[in-house]
């Protein structure tokens, strides 16, 4: 068994793809693939003076993809800035991972939202429904196989497979990926970024997939290279230096079973 099998496609030819397709962004695509991109804090000052700053977007907050740090960045902004964002009526997440609901009324005279930080579905005609109407998509997405890793110990399911199985802490891996179907579910899908973008086996394809998310969002972050993301999203958004400054959130120091390289 293989990670690459259980993401159902070929790491090595498609993470690539995957990346430039959802970078949207020449920037972006530049920094993946390791080519020199010059641009000095006087030139993004400029830039970002020059424009008016957007609060109005729509996190899409993927799973294990250093989605905590940026949520509790922009929940901040939203506080400073007296923005509306959709908030939980009693869960930790908005219906995630079923359509979204669950949340507060805006308090806003339109009843619509400015942005949106916490786990919640994609589903484009609410989003729509709920969202100012010049609203921008971002999102992020990680290596697949650090995501796994970061599933497999965050949900514990090493633990879970020891204790029910009898199985070595240092085969839980192999006999997860031996027996994946007896564990694929809403909390561990089989491709989890892309099920938080509202992707179904059974409905979509996985390029027309992707190349729709292409014409849909403003920025894709990828969370193995978050400096650069950051001052992306920053000259996306158009925002001051204070609030792109960010506190790492949630982040496991040490995992205890997993994947290695």
């Amino acid at each position: 068994p293989n990670l690459s099998e259980f993401y159902d496609f070929n790491l090595k030819t498609e993470l690539p793809n995957f990346v430039s397709v959802l970078g949207l962004n020449l920037d972006f695509v530049n920094i993946i693939t390791e080519e020199k991109v010059a641009i000095t804090s006087q030139d993004l000052q400029s830039y970002v003076s020059r424009k008016p700053q957007n609060y109005r977007f729509a996190f899409v907050k993927t799973h294990k993809c250093a989605s905590d740090t940026l949520a509790a960045n922009f929940m901040r902004l939203a506080e400073e800035k007296n923005l509306e964002m959709p908030l939980p009526v009693g869960e930790w997440n908005l219906n995630w991972p079923k359509a979204p609901g669950g949340f507060f009324n805006s308090r806003k005279k339109s009843g619509r939202f400015d942005m949106t930080a916490l786990h919640m579905m994609y589903y484009p005609d609410i989003w729509n429904r709920i969202m100012e109407d010049d609203y921008k998509l971002i999102s992020i997405v990680r290596q697949p196989y650090k995501q796994f890793k970061s599933y497999f110990n965050y949900f514990g399911l090493y633990k879970k497979i020891n204790q029910k199985f009898k199985i070595p802490y240092n085969e839980t891996v192999e006999y997860f990926l031996d027996n994946r179907d007896a564990f694929l579910s809403n909390v561990l899908p089989a491709n989890p970024m892309l099920f938080d973008f509202g992707f179904q086996p059974k409905k979509h394809n996985v390029s027309c997939f992707i190349n729709y998310l292409q014409q849909k969002f403003s920025l894709i972050m990828i969370t193995d290279y978050f400096e650069e993301s950051v001052v992306l999203l920053r000259r996306e958004l158009c925002l001051p230096m204070k609030d792109a400054l960010m506190r790492n959130a949630n982040v496991a120091r040490n995992y205890g079973w997993g994947p290695k390289k």
